[in-house]
């Protein structure tokens, strides 16, 4: 769906009271160009949307919501992602303005917004739950990735990093990478190592590459128990009391063997953010060298005698 736009309120779409469900969609190049009440793709009115596997790239609202706009409904979000969206003011991609919202197993990254909530805002009677996912590289004036204005946040095994910047005061986070840091459990301040991370400054744009290289410290430093499920059937096969998928739909907890488990519970151990790694980190060898002389004094003229001693932690063994 694109190249859509709406002139009066409201959005491209509107679900006023109603069910809506969204799957395996792309919606690219819409707008709004309202006054009042809009979103540039989604206006959710008291409705009950779910949105599965579907991608939003380069939509627009001249005022609020360059997406998705909750009041008063219900929005359940898995396997999408918000990418190089913009709004005039606030919310360049998501508003959860009034009501509930659930994202799990997404990317919310690039988007802009002119003054607040580059990429996400939750109201201040708005309760949303974000788990496994990814916000980056996001940017507006106030909370580029994240603003909270108040209401119910809660952040659980997902990256924060590479914003313009976040407001998140009164959110309950854990388990997460949150950039210059927040209190909670498991949390992290830390550089994930993105594969090929784009700037905030670049945004609005779609481009970039938010996996985990090898090493990164997101790596098997989840929660188990946090770990969302698929009552939303992401992978379609009826199955909706196991554990969801990540985004590209591989199964989560894969153990990287090349790292430490730092998360919780028993390995395999969740990755934080929308992409589980498949593959394992190349092991290395852990090398240290000591020197002891055995003399406290030296002679000019006299011989003294040094010991190094090189060893190896391992696991992986150093060639000669």
């Amino acid at each position: 769906i694109s190249g859509n736009t709406a002139t009066r309120s409201l959005g491209v779409i509107t679900n006023a009271e109603g069910t809506l469900r969204i799957v395996n969609s792309t919606f690219s190049g819409n707008a709004c160009n309202c006054s009042s009440n809009e979103a540039g793709v989604l206006y959710n009115f008291g409705g009950t949307t779910t949105i599965v596997g579907s991608t939003f790239t380069g939509n627009t609202a001249n005022g609020v919501a360059g997406v998705l706009h909750n009041f008063n409904g219900s929005i359940d979000i898995a396997n999408s992602a918000f990418a190089g969206n913009s709004a005039g003011s606030n919310a360049g991609a998501i508003f959860n303005n009034v009501g509930t919202m659930t994202l799990a197993n997404s990317i919310v990254t690039g988007n802009q917004a002119g003054t607040f909530g580059g990429g996400i805002i939750n109201g201040s009677n708005g309760t949303l739950t974000i788990s496994n996912s990814t916000i980056a590289g996001n940017n507006s004036a106030t909370g580029g990735g994240i603003h909270r204005i108040g209401g119910t946040l809660t952040i659980r095994n997902s990256i924060l990093w590479g914003n313009s910047n976040n407001t998140l005061t009164g959110s309950t986070i854990s388990y997460s990478v949150v950039e210059g840091g927040f209190a909670g459990t498991g949390n992290l301040d830390v550089n994930p190592l993105f594969v090929a991370p784009v700037a905030f400054g670049a945004a609005p744009t779609s481009t970039g590459n938010y996996r985990l290289q090898n090493y990164s410290p997101a790596t098997d430093a989840g929660n188990n128990a946090l770990v969302p499920i698929d009552v939303l059937d992401v992978n379609g096969n009826s199955n909706v009391t196991e554990e969801a998928p990540d985004l590209t739909g591989n199964p989560r907890r894969y153990n990287d063997a090349g790292v430490p488990d730092t998360g919780a519970g028993t390995a395999p151990i969740v990755d934080m953010g929308a992409y589980e790694r498949q593959t394992d980190s190349p092991l290395l060898a852990d090398l240290s060298i000591t020197k002891t002389d055995g003399q406290t004094t030296a002679i000019p003229g006299t011989a003294i005698t040094y010991t190094i001693v090189a060893s190896n932690a391992g696991p992986v063994a150093v060639a000669s």
